[in-house]
């Protein structure tokens, strides 16, 4: 799409219209052109896909920059609607789970099934990922549905193939893989990584700094005096204090390992094994920021960064582990609750 038509928002913000302009056109590209490029070498078709889609983004940044104040939008109306959404989910999450174990839900329960959120009523609590997906998805496209025609203009809003296109983008390709993306624990833990990474380095330079001038300050102070007393407790690696008891260390790390395997193996409910696996994650998010920017060879609170290396591999194997028991009591109780259903899949 050498000759694709470029953003321009009415509200001005050049830089970030160029840069809403690139990602539609990657959207494009990876979505449309790959399968209508096989059917003809035309490109007047993706060009007024993406021609609609910066129309739909313009009238949408237009709405907000004229017509909404971003603060008030964000603290009166989004919050509040998020926290009651929170609310309401949480809570029919507490309803369903109470009755997972028999056939079917209370009189009462079903009577409040219609005040459900639309994308917890019907959901099969043992229903898989891919089936999970496909039911948010069709969430999405209902929401989607109803704000095309708000956004397109009303003669590319009445042509149902170039409606039901765009309709289709921005549902499977866009929205719903942000949303799954922000709903996954794990972004959050990456993005709580990342900024914790980022907040030790800059700690590390000031700490650097601060033992820089310590040194200069202290160069002067006679070798014998001291004004400070030493400090008799120190950290192993692992971030746990050690002690050392007729010339021997203790090995904490070898002992939790073989703890949290002993606790795995002896554990039969779900909750519990769900705070193991995130005690685990804790502990391996704990010892990757304490070797961060640290070679093998390395000594960090006592213990060499490989030993602490081996540690973070055994906490992973560990949270398999729990990972696979977690699955397997699951499938047991499903199993107790409908074991006909379970033998017919």
């Amino acid at each position: 799409l050498s000759t694709a038509p470029s953003l321009e928002l009415k509200g001005g913000f050049p830089q970030i219209a160029e840069a809403l302009g690139v990602i539609l056109e990657l959207v494009v590209r990876d979505f449309v052109q790959t399968w209508y490029g096989d059917i003809t070498a035309d490109v007047s078709f993706p060009r007024c896909v993406l021609a609609q889609m910066m129309q739909a983004v313009d009238a949408i940044a237009e709405r907000m920059v004229g017509k909404i104040d971003a603060a008030e939008t964000i603290v009166g109306q989004l919050l509040p609607i998020v926290t009651a959404h929170i609310h309401t989910v949480k809570k029919d999450e507490f309803v369903m789970s109470d009755y997972t174990a028999q056939d079917h839900l209370p009189d009462e329960h079903m009577q409040n099934a219609s005040k459900w959120h639309s994308a917890l009523r019907d959901m099969d609590c043992d229903a898989d990922e891919d089936e999970r997906k496909r039911r948010v998805m069709a969430h999405v496209r209902r929401v989607v549905n109803l704000l095309v025609p708000l956004v397109l203009p009303p003669e590319q809003a009445s042509f149902a193939p170039h409606r039901i296109l765009v309709r289709e983008l921005l549902t499977g390709a866009l929205l719903t893989p942000i949303i799954l993306s922000i709903a996954d624990p794990d972004t959050i833990n990456q993005l709580l990584d990342t900024q914790l990474e980022r907040l030790i380095r800059e700690q590390h330079m000031v700490n650097e700094l601060r033992d820089a001038l310590d040194q200069q300050a202290q160069s002067n102070i006679p070798m014998g005096s001291s004004q400070f007393p030493a400090n008799r407790e120190s950290e192993d690696g692992y971030g746990n204090s050690k002690e050392e008891t007729n010339g021997t260390e203790q090995q904490p790390a070898v002992r939790t390992y073989e703890q949290f395997m002993t606790t795995i193996d002896e554990c039969s409910d779900l909750d519990e094994l769900q705070r193991i696996i995130e005690d685990i994650l804790a502990q391996i998010r704990k010892r990757r920021i304490l070797i961060m920017g640290q070679n093998k060879d390395d000594i960090v609170h006592g213990q060499r960064v490989k030993d602490i290396l081996v540690y973070i591999n055994r906490l992973y194997v560990a949270k398999k582990k729990a990972e696979r028991r977690l699955d397997l009591l699951r499938r047991d109780q499903a199993f107790a609750a409908d074991p006909k259903r379970i033998k017919s899949t």
